[in-house]
């Protein structure tokens, strides 16, 4: 899919290549933030100590 998408926007990219690079490079580490405070829930979920009466 990306190298598709790479070939329509071969055009827009070559008319502002920097700004574009800014972008995506916002949208991964949004997106990795995003995954790693998933992972940060998930880990706190499992860790957290059962109660006895349970």
């Amino acid at each position: 899919m990306a190298c598709v998408e790479n070939k329509k926007h071969k055009a827009q990219r070559r008319r502002r290549r920097r700004r574009r690079r800014r972008r995506r490079r916002r949208r991964r580490r949004r997106a990795l933030q995003k995954h790693e405070r998933i992972t940060r829930h998930a880990l706190r979920e499992t860790q957290r100590p059962k109660c006895q009466c349970c």
